[in-house]
């Protein structure tokens, strides 16, 4: 998936409201509250395909399908996960049989066309790239920094495993996060997306070399 976070300018966060970034470890809690996470983050995609998206996420997360709990980072508050950020790397592969057993037929093939409508709106993942294809703040949390301490974390990943840069996609209308994305460091490198369904994207990158 793309990246689409509605964020607010970075803040401070309150003592009471320390917040904790730290790696996923799946529990029933933990994975709705990170699929509902990736769900908010392309809604008009999931929407387009399911009528219970947290739920196809949550039994992909379950299965490690789709996004590899072990590349999946949190910001929490207290027992609350108020914020998500999935990362992939190149050569990552799902199997088609395994899916169909996790989903079943039908929702194998909605997730199928999902997927192809998401491949042919953004670019490939290049050698040497720590893509982040998912990054969401919950409501309540957004304007705190939650977003830009995931970034920092991913960028810490990146430059431990040698990698050369940190890739994203973002919607062309999502101002507030490519505001955001700017302060971080990206820049915008390409474009692409399928205008017809309104879903055009920047390709941004931050280079660690």
């Amino acid at each position: 998936m793309h990246l689409d976070l509605n964020h607010k300018n970075p803040l401070i966060l309150s003592k009471e409201d320390t917040m904790r970034v730290h790696p996923f470890t799946p529990t029933p809690s933990s994975r709705r509250s990170v699929s509902h996470l990736i769900y908010e983050s392309d809604r008009q995609l999931f929407d387009w395909f399911f009528t219970d998206p947290d739920l196809i996420i949550e039994k992909l997360i379950a299965h490690g399908l789709y996004l590899d709990p072990d590349r999946i980072i949190l910001a929490s508050r207290g027992p609350e996960v108020i914020g998500a950020l999935a990362y992939e790397l190149k050569g990552a592969e799902i199997s088609r049989l395994d899916l169909i057993r996790c989903l079943g037929p039908l929702d194998f093939l909605r997730f199928s066309a999902m997927d192809l409508i998401d491949s042919l709106s953004t670019l490939d993942l290049g050698e040497g790239d720590l893509y982040i294809s998912s990054l969401a703040v919950s409501a309540g949390a957004r304007g705190m920094g939650v977003g830009f301490r995931l970034l920092e974390e991913a960028r810490k990943i990146a430059e431990e495993e040698g990698l050369e840069r940190l890739t994203l996609d973002v919607a062309q209308s999502n101002r507030p996060a490519l505001k955001l994305y700017r302060k971080f460091g990206f820049r915008i490198k390409d474009e692409s997306g399928i205008k017809i369904l309104n879903r055009m994207f920047y390709r941004m990158e931050l280079s660690l070399i």
